[in-house]
């Protein structure tokens, strides 16, 4: 059975992007500066890994087999020095545009959304409410310790953001703890699309798995549909892609209302004896 191929987007551009990288304290196993230096690396022909990168007038350019997406995955993170999770390296590979793919390998500042964000006033409310109690998703430790004026939650409480919206437009919220960002909405708890008042996730909560502050981000963009879903399953992590689709939307010109909410979540108290 003939190997299936992949699609990974701009991977013409991003290979001479790692070409033409500065591998001064690498491994020289790690060194691959051309298309034929790859081609024997991945010991095919030269002219297969041609009809891969560019098509044969098909369509099916940008194009390897997944055991090869996954070698220079492996590749990518000793480039980085590990900087990057293996999940990380191999998104860049498949879905991340060849900027984002440079700007990471170069380990340049990450496009900064609230950047962008900052250059309107927030208007929207946003709020963050008790939930009912379900299962802890546990989405959400360093010693912090919450600011005088600091609304306080407890780690372990169920909550779900509420936001003050127009019918017919589009819902992102974004949330932060002390370990990383996360997307939110839209995905399988949250359609994105608006009704007025929306309630995030639509039934039951999230769960406060994380001490310290946390922030809260929600986007309301003019059009109905959003740039990105997040997939039942798929990691909840603001992953590269899913920034730069968002930036590339805030900066589209059509046009976007936002808010935030913060809160300080706390160890909760440890129970009595009896």
């Amino acid at each position: 059975m003939a190997k299936q191929n992949v699609h990974c987007l701009e991977l013409r551009l991003k290979l001479k992007a790692y070409y033409k990288h500065d591998f001064a304290d690498m491994e020289k196993s790690l060194q691959f500066s051309n298309q034929a230096a790859l081609a024997k690396a991945l010991d095919v022909h030269d002219g297969t890994l041609s009809n891969w990168l560019q098509g044969r007038g098909d369509g099916r350019h940008d194009r390897l087999p997944d055991e090869h997406v996954n070698w220079l995955t492996d590749h990518l993170l000793q480039t980085t020095q590990n900087r990057l999770n293996r999940d990380q390296a191999y998104d860049l590979w498949r879905h991340c545009t060849a900027a984002e793919f440079e700007r990471q390998i170069r380990n340049q500042p990450a496009s900064d959304i609230m950047s962008i964000l900052k250059k309107k006033k927030p208007t929207l409310q946003v709020a963050v409410g008790d939930a009912p109690n379900v299962e802890d998703l546990q989405i959400f430790e360093e010693p912090f310790a919450p600011l005088p004026d600091e609304h306080v939650r407890e780690v372990g409480d169920n909550i779900r953001f509420e936001v003050k919206t127009t019918a017919g437009r589009s819902l992102v919220v974004l949330a932060s703890s002390p370990a990383s960002w996360y997307w939110m909405s839209p995905s399988d708890q949250h359609s994105g699309a608006t009704t007025g008042s929306d309630i995030v996730p639509t039934s039951g909560g999230y769960g406060i798995g994380e001490r310290g502050p946390h922030r809260v981000i929600a986007i309301e963009l003019a059009t109905p549909a959003s740039p990105f879903v997040r997939e039942r399953g798929e990691p909840m992590h603001l992953a590269p892609h899913m920034v730069q689709a968002l930036a590339e939307e805030l900066s589209s010109g059509i046009g976007f209302r936002w808010g935030e909410a913060r809160f300080f979540a706390k160890k909760g108290s440890a129970p009595s004896d009896a």
